[in-house]
């Protein structure tokens, strides 16, 4: 517990997501299922499903995602279906994840189709492995039964405004050898990792089969080029607790960790219109064909038309100053928009 703290200062970015703009999204990474008392692991993500149904939004977008050395892919919840991604094999595992053959050690893309909800249908032959628990503290076994509600989705819900009425933090967080207890009844305070973990527990002493589910979660949107932006401190644990044939996600950390997000957004205006050009680069330069490339030239053209020298150009199908005169024009483009972002009165850029 604790690992992703670190994490979570981290400015950098992990991937853009061409689509919709529908508000927050969360990216879903890999789940956890089994915890020792200190950390948790994945074990058995291959177990038997006999049946699966999505509902809700259909919606499709395209994932840019830088490399990260790991095997990972990231899908907004739930997905239905990714694209292949040449010079990797994808495996869809059973928790609804998916992870290729081998690190991604370069920029890769990839496209899928999701269904925007808080759960999904599934049938499970067993739930054991989403009940295990390490030997706990009496503390926490009465916690458990205090929150106990009239059915599971009400336990659930109890659950997860009780520790919403905890302090979010990323500093002073427990290293001890009972962190959950820590957590819980000393501190009273730490990150999603605390959060999620400690709800899990506790749906588990109410018999609730339930694991933790990491990624990101952003609603960070690039209304210029109409992605979204993923940073590593959107990094992000939740819970999805098995109720009535259904995978429901709970989000216990409280809203103070979204306010946190909601200010550093409507600080980093600039720093998104700025990104248009990393992401231009990568979508048409790096991923894209030929034509593709003459395509964005000519949009960018366009969009100069009033600029009277720039009609005088003339174009030269020549690859390599092509790929030079777009990441110039490009450049161009936003140094003046951004100029433009800073001539307005401090209020509009918020």
């Amino acid at each position: 517990l604790g690992d992703v703290s670190s994490i979570q200062e981290d400015d950098s970015v992990v991937m853009r997501v061409s689509g919709e703009n529908i508000g927050e999204i969360y990216l879903r990474g890999l789940t956890w299922n089994y915890f020792d008392g200190r950390q948790w692991m994945s074990k058995n993500l291959f177990s038997a499903v006999k049946s699966r149904r999505l509902f809700g939004k259909k919606y499709e977008y395209t994932v840019y995602l830088e490399p990260h050395s790991d095997v990972y892919l990231f899908t907004v919840e739930y997905p239905y279906a990714i694209s292949q991604i040449s010079g990797y094999f994808i495996t869809p595992r059973m928790d609804k994840t998916y992870v290729v053959d081998k690190p991604v050690f370069n920029k890769i893309k990839y496209s899928g189709i999701s269904f925007i909800n808080d759960r999904y249908y599934e049938e499970l032959k067993s739930t054991d492995e989403y009940l295990q628990l390490p030997k706990l503290n009496e503390s926490i076994i009465k916690l458990a039964k205090d929150l106990k509600g009239n059915d599971e989705e009400e336990t659930a819900k109890n659950i997860e405004k009780f520790l919403k009425s905890y302090t979010y933090s990323l500093q002073n967080l427990s290293v001890s050898q009972d962190p959950i207890y820590d957590f819980l009844f000393v501190k009273k305070q730490g990150n999603c990792e605390y959060f999620a973990s400690s709800m899990v527990i506790l749906l588990r002493l109410n018999g609730i089969p339930s694991r933790l589910v990491g990624g990101y979660k952003t609603a960070t949107y690039n209304q210029t080029a109409n992605y979204y932006i993923v940073k590593q401190k959107d990094a992000h644990v939740w819970v999805e607790a098995y109720i009535n044939k259904h995978w429901i996600r709970f989000d216990p950390t409280p809203a103070a960790r979204n306010a946190i997000i909601e200010r550093e957004k409507k600080l980093n205006k600039l720093k998104l219109w700025l990104d248009t050009i990393n992401y231009y680069y990568t979508t048409f330069i790096v991923n894209y064909d030929f034509s593709k490339q003459v395509e964005l030239f000519n949009k960018v053209k366009k969009s100069f038309s009033n600029i009277r020298d720039f009609k005088k150009i003339e174009f030269n199908f020549n690859k390599n100053y092509l790929i030079f005169t777009i990441i110039l024009l490009l450049a161009g483009y936003l140094i003046f928009l951004s100029i433009k972002y800073l001539k307005q009165p401090y209020e509009k850029r918020l």
